[in-house]
Order: C-alpha cells, then sequence, then structure tokens
C-alpha cells in the first residue's frame, strides 16, 4: 500500500481514477488535476479529501501547478477520441507535456490499455507484453493507436530527464468508482431488464477483469519497480472470464435472467491479458472475479439482497 506520499492524479474524475483515489486518499497527499469543466465535478473530487487543481496539461499550460510531488500517476485518457488528431494531443503530447513539467518525481506510472495490442484470431489467446501492437477498437477507433503512441511518449520523456516509469496495460478495472466499469454497466442493464450485446460470431468476449482493491494495492509496487528504462506489463486480474459468464453470475446473485443480443456490430475483440510478467513484478491479485462481483454488487446496491450460490 502506498502511504506517506505527496501524489499527483490525472483521471479522478472517471471509473477507475476514482476507484484509485478513493483507496490512496486515506494513507497520503493526493493532488487530483483536470479542467473541471463539467458542472459540480471539482466539488464531488474534493469531497473524497483530494487537492483539486484545474489546469489543461495538453496544452502544456501548468499555472499553478507544484513540481516536486513524489510520484504521479497518470489515469487521464481520451477514451473516445473522434480523430486521430484529437487523440495524439489528449493521449500522446500532453503525456508529454506532463511528464516533462513533473520530471522531479521519483516515479511516473502511465496507464495504457490492452487495446494497443493487434487482434488475435484466437479468441482465448493471453496476450503478452511482446505481442504486436497495432489495436483498434470498432467502438473507438482511435483509441488504441494513440494509447500506443503515449507509451513511446512516456518512455522518450522518461529517459530524456531521467525519470522512472512503469507502463500499466489496463484490462477491465470495476468497482464503486463512476460507473463501475464494464461489469458495472452490465449490473446497471440487467437491473433495468435490458438486452446486453454478446457477438454472434464467436462463443464469447473474454478479459481479465482487475477488482478496484487489487488496483490500489498494486500501485506502490508498480512505483516501485518503475525504472528509466521503462517497466511495461499487463494490468489485469488472474482469471480469465467472459463477459456472458460474468454476466450470468450476477444475475444468479440478484435473481434475474440476463437478456443477450447477438451481433457484431460493435463488438470488442476478446483482450484476456496474461499476468505473469505483473506476477513477478507486482504480485498476484487476491480478489476472485465471482468474490467482486458480489461486492460490486453490494457496494453499489445494498439494497439488493444477494443469494447464496
Amino acid at each position: 500500500m502506498l502511504t506517506g506520499k505527496k501524489l499527483l492524479l490525472t483521471g479522478m474524475t472517471g471509473q477507475l481514477g476514482s476507484s484509485l483515489a478513493m483507496g490512496l486518499v486515506p494513507h497520503n497527499e493526493v493532488w487530483g488535476m483536470a479542467r473541471f469543466t463539467a458542472p459540480g465535478s471539482r466539488e464531488r473530487v474534493e469531497a473524497m479529501g483530494i487537492r483539486t487543481i484545474a489546469c489543461d496539461y495538453t496544452a502544456n499550460n501548468f499555472d499553478g501547478v507544484p513540481d516536486d510531488f513524489d510520484y504521479v500517476l497518470h489515469a487521464a485518457a481520451a477514451v473516445m477520441p473522434q480523430s486521430s488528431e484529437e487523440g495524439m494531443v489528449q493521449n500522446a503530447e500532453g503525456t508529454g507535456f506532463l511528464l516533462a513539467h513533473c520530471r522531479r518525481a521519483k516515479g511516473f506510472i502511465y496507464i495504457s490499455t490492452t487495446g494497443v495490442y493487434r487482434d488475435q484470431p484466437d479468441q482465448r489467446h493471453r496476450y503478452v507484453e511482446t505481442d504486436q501492437l497495432g489495436g483498434m477498437s470498432p467502438h473507438s477507433p482511435y483509441y488504441g493507436v494513440t494509447k500506443a503512441a503515449g507509451e513511446a511518449v512516456t518512455r522518450t520523456v522518461g529517459k530524456i530527464f531521467n525519470v522512472p516509469t512503469t507502463i500499466l496495460r489496463m484490462n477491465v478495472s470495476y468497482g464503486r468508482g463512476g460507473h463501475g466499469g464494464l461489469p458495472g454497466i452490465h449490473l446497471e442493464k440487467l437491473l433495468r431488464r435490458e438486452p446486453i450485446i454478446m457477438p454472434s460470431d464467436w462463443p464469447a468476449v473474454y478479459h481479465v477483469p482487475i477488482h478496484e482493491e487489487d488496483l490500489v494495492a498494486q500501485i506502490g509496487p508498480a512505483f516501485e519497480v518503475a525504472n528509466v528504462k521503462t517497466t511495461i506489463m499487463n494490468w489485469g486480474g488472474n482469471d480469465m472470464v467472459s463477459t456472458e459468464e460474468w454476466v450470468r453470475y450476477m444475475g444468479e446473485l440478484i435473481g434475474i435472467e440476463p437478456i443477450f443480443e447477438r451481433t457484431q456490430v460493435g463488438i470488442t475483440w476478446s483482450r484476456a491479458a496474461d499476468p505473469t510478467r505483473r506476477d513477478a513484478l507486482i504480485g498476484p491479485c487476491r480478489v476472485h472475479w465471482k468474490e467482486g462481483m458480489r461486492r460490486l454488487i453490494r457496494d453499489r446496491h445494498p439494497e439488493i439482497e444477494l443469494k447464496s450460490l
């Protein structure tokens, strides 16, 4: 567990960032940087105990931003850029400006995505860090490539300023933060009796979901293994599970039969990332996916009485 550090966090208004913030704030001095253009967004972040900074780092504007942070955790991202140019500015250029400003830090974490990997024909393929890059998601065609560009910027600027860096390729995170991640979205669809999209041309879409408890526990070790040559690892759970499997399990817990709609429109390719390197460097995950889904429901809907399975 990371404790007693002055930490800069970006993206704390999103699902992943807010989950990390809730776990890190009780033990660290956390500063949150964002534009805070949405009404009430700054107040919600400050209510978490975070010191806020209104800033647009993608424009290289750091007026009033300290440069003496122990660590920087860069979770902000444009997940739905509308063009390559927008994605490059938000996910790549902005990362370079941020790292250059915080070059006195002892470590910098760039949260990337398993979406950087080129699709493999085998839906049960476990992606490793040395697999070919070049991923493209149907729902966000400019995301994977510009996050890969952000990785390159992190590696380069870290070397220029001698800042130890770690790149974490996120799979599926879930928990209390934001919309709860992909499982959280599916939970709300279950409760509203809405159809959940599943592939029609192959059996299932596989992921390795990681619960917020493991996310927070692994941040400290991820900073510890940061290196000027850049440490790169997948960031997901240890259990490979399909979206259909976790949806059915949540449905059993709350007593609702899922409704599935089979189509190939907007279907994301399987992204089951191999956890071997992460296990070796920062340790295995402790929360099994079934326990994690149970906690997700309990935390987000305490009024629901869960079945004993």
